[in-house]
């Protein structure tokens, strides 16, 4: 909704929000929690956010070609 009612921005909007919520947490836990599991599990989620947001992205170029 708040990217309006052009799909090229709402498909922007969605792929670059959920990664850079990955980086601040990586800075966050790399800062105040160095050589902790924290560390470990931000990496992990960072990781599956990252397939997850390839294939969403990976879905969105191939539905928009069919239209």
């Amino acid at each position: 909704m708040l990217g309006g009612c052009d799909f090229c921005v709402r498909k922007s909007m969605m792929l670059t929000t959920s990664l850079r919520n990955v980086a601040v947490g990586l800075v966050i836990a790399t800062g105040s929690f160095a050589g902790t599991e924290a560390v470990t599990a931000v990496a992990a989620f960072g990781l599956v956010s990252l397939l997850g947001t390839l294939a969403l992205a990976t879905f969105l170029a191939h539905s928009r070609d069919s239209h």
